[in-house]
């Protein structure tokens, strides 16, 4: 009986020996088959440099045949490697069928899935047995790796002809418009009017930053929006970092029963209060939210997350609070390193998903020497590759001094990008006790 030690990897040497010998034949059959794999999905060494030769070749506009392929290999000092030019003659006369060279592409790209699976489950093996492996990292990871093998196995994103590019675009627009009720694509409003009409809301498919100094009200206006969000239908990941979702539902039946805060903090409840509660649980307590408030989250946890959310009954939305206190997969000296792979990490996330990410960011603290105390981008902490990769950068300020006495304080959103809008900014009020943000009225 053969042992593991002895079993080859999963391959098929036939259907890649039919598959370039079919693309010789036939060079209009080179872009068929690499719509469908690459040439890490050939098992056989030989086989991966004759794919990369031949898809060069045809790119160049070079024909290829078993003389000019041979000449090829010649000058990259690979011919020898992929078994001389007696080799090339036998793909030549072996190619089964030039008609099947797709099929026979999809039969290297299944073998090339199964061996990646197996890697996955050897570097999944790895984690789980290294020291102090943390289960819900593990896991985190395992779904990870296994949820981008299937979107390989799917295939990339082929170019398109731009006259559908245009089509799809019309049809997106027609849809925003509300012109296809039935399959309606607008944007997510935040709850201000104000600056809704700045923005026009949140968009699918953007990384939205939302920065500010510690105790301006990042957490608050994340909290507004999610709440505002869920109560239209949408459905939101809410990751929060820094705080509990007991706190986080707290603040919510605060805000809708016009309770304050510290009669949350202390249960002193009148009998008004009460009721007023008990009427605000019914209101949120069926929210689509689904809520992770573990103190180590990473952009694999939340992909995770997110995929399996989406995959079970749709997602709309992620709100992340917040993007320094999230933890990095790859440790480097570097910190803005970080941060910029966990910004591209998201925004690849938004993409993906067709969905909003939110993410909450600090500022430092330059504003503060400054006679203008209003931040700027240059004050986001870590890395300039956050602005680089959001598509709306939102700035909160409180342009007045603190003062406890006061319930209400100004509360401004400076929009320092938008990537396919202008910038501005709106003030809006922060009612504190109840932890409320609400358009000033004249």
């Amino acid at each position: 009986m053969e042992s593991p030690e002895q079993r080859l990897p999963p391959s098929d040497a036939k259907a890649e020996r039919a598959a370039i010998g079919a693309m010789l034949r036939d060079n209009t059959r080179i872009a068929d088959v690499a719509a469908i794999i690459r040439a890490d999905d050939f098992y056989a060494y030989g086989h991966r440099r004759l794919f990369e030769t031949l898809c060069d070749m045809a790119a160049k506009g070079k024909p290829a045949d078993p003389v000019t392929l041979a000449d090829e290999l010649k000058s990259r000092g690979l011919i020898e490697d992929i078994g001389g030019y007696a080799y090339i003659i036998q793909l030549w006369d072996d190619a089964p069928s030039i008609g099947n060279a797709g099929e026979y592409a999809k039969i290297i790209a299944s073998k090339s899935t199964l061996r990646n699976a197996i890697l996955a489950a050897g570097e999944i093996q790895a984690e789980a047995n290294a020291p102090g492996a943390d289960a819900e990292m593990v896991l985190a990871k395992a779904e990870s790796l296994i949820f981008d093998l299937a979107a390989k196995r799917v295939g990339g994103k082929q170019a398109v002809e731009w006259k559908d590019a245009v089509r799809r675009t019309i049809e997106r627009l027609d849809r925003r418009a509300g012109r296809h009720p039935e399959e309606v694509e607008s944007a997510i409003m935040t709850p201000w009017r104000s600056l809704n009409d700045v923005t026009g809301g949140m968009h699918r498919r953007e990384l939205v930053i939302l920065a500010a100094r510690p105790s301006v009200g990042k957490t608050l206006a994340a909290l507004n929006i999610a709440d505002y969000a869920a109560a239209e239908g949408c459905r939101i990941l809410l990751c929060s970092i820094e705080q509990g979702d007991e706190e986080l539902v707290e603040r919510l039946l605060s805000k809708h029963s016009r309770v304050s805060s510290y009669r949350f903090r202390t249960a002193d409840f009148r009998d008004m209060d009460t009721a007023a509660i008990d009427d605000a649980i019914k209101k949120i307590e069926s929210y689509p939210i689904m809520v992770n408030s573990s103190s180590v989250q990473s952009v694999v946890s939340i992909t995770s997350d997110a995929r399996r959310m989406a995959m079970r009954g749709g997602l709309d939305m992620i709100i992340i609070d917040y993007l320094q206190l999230m933890s990095s997969e790859t440790r480097t000296a570097n910190r803005n390193e970080e941060i910029g792979r966990m910004t591209r990490g998201l925004k690849r996330l938004a993409k993906d998903l067709n969905i909003v990410v939110v993410c909450l960011a600090q500022l430092n603290r330059n504003n503060e020497n400054r006679l203008d105390k209003r931040p700027r981008l240059a004050d986001l902490r870590d890395s300039g590759e956050i602005e680089q990769d959001a598509d709306t950068v939102f700035m909160l300020h409180k342009p007045e001094d603190k003062d406890a006495a006061r319930e209400t304080d100004m509360l401004m959103w400076l929009i320092e990008k938008q990537r396919n809008g202008p910038c501005g900014e709106v003030t809006l009020d922060h009612h504190r006790p109840t932890f409320t943000i609400r358009e000033i009225v004249h």
